[in-house]
């Protein structure tokens, strides 16, 4: 059965070129040779034509020659296995594209889905107190999972430093991966003037502390103390009358003591006891 678009074409065709045979045959030559006496050979597209008559189109030739020819083609619809170019405008965008911060600046502050500032990305942004990552934010001492600070930080006279005391009794290591997280170190008190303004913070923040201790950044290395700034301690007083143990390598203050004095420890890195502590890290 002949294909309707197909004796359309072929019809229109032979009005044009006067053909006389059935379906098309003899119209293909090589040369004026293969053409009847009233017709040339078309050199470009191979067809017998009369001279001065239209020309045939690769996709009459292409119907002519039985090849089926999508009318979606002829009317500009994209071929299998092309794809069409499209200009920025009219471009569809890809849905992975689109993500939640797509059409922020660079140095804007990561935001969720709905655009609200992200609590737990590490960056302190919007109405945030603190923030450290989520992985540890919700059981944090110093940071809750909402970004706000379980006890409220303070800075020195100078308003150079600032210090936090977690409500929290952690071992040597944990106080210090802690402090850590928060960018800071366990406090240096180098002078006595500083423990005397300390003492009168930490009464004022903290209303009971059964052992009456403090982890502080002080630590034996190299056989001499010093403090978690690099400093050398000097004008320790220490709790008891022979002094630290030998073995030692940390110390706690005791605060509460008569004389403010200093415990020693075991291992800093595997000291067992829990007790409060103080960080400190710079003002910005």
């Amino acid at each position: 059965m002949v294909n309707p678009m197909m004796m359309r074409l072929w019809i229109g065709l032979c009005l044009l070129s006067a053909c006389t045979t059935e379906y098309g045959q003899d119209l293909r030559c090589g040369s004026d040779d293969d053409c009847t006496a009233d017709r040339i050979c078309e050199p470009i597209q191979g067809y017998c034509v009369r001279p001065g008559a239209a020309q045939p189109t690769d996709t009459d030739a292409a119907a002519m020659d039985g090849t089926v020819v999508d009318e979606g083609l002829m009317d500009g619809a994209v071929a299998d296995g092309e794809r069409p170019t499209l200009d920025a405008e009219s471009a569809p965008l890809d849905a992975a594209q689109l993500t939640p911060d797509a059409a922020q600046p660079p140095d804007a502050a990561p935001m969720d889905m709905a655009g609200a500032l992200m609590c737990g990305n590490g960056i302190v942004d919007g109405d945030e107190e603190c923030d450290i990552p989520l992985q540890g934010n919700a059981r944090h001492d110093i940071c809750l999972d909402d970004c706000t600070y379980t006890t409220p930080p303070f800075r020195d006279r100078n308003n150079r430093t600032e210090f936090i005391v977690p409500d929290r009794d952690r071992n040597r290591g944990n106080a210090v991966q802690a402090c850590a997280d928060w960018d800071a170190t366990l406090v240096s008190l180098g002078s006595l003037d500083q423990r005397a303004w300390f003492l009168d913070e930490l009464n004022a923040r903290i209303a009971n502390n059964d052992n009456g201790a403090v982890w502080v950044g002080l630590e034996r290395i190299d056989d001499n103390w010093q403090w978690s700034d690099g400093n050398h301690a000097r004008g320790l007083i220490w709790c008891t009358a022979e002094g630290p143990a030998i073995n030692h390598t940390c110390a706690a203050w005791n605060w509460r003591a008569d004389d403010a004095c200093f415990v020693s420890y075991g291992s800093c890195s595997n000291s067992g006891s829990n007790l409060r502590y103080i960080c400190q890290r710079p003002v910005d």
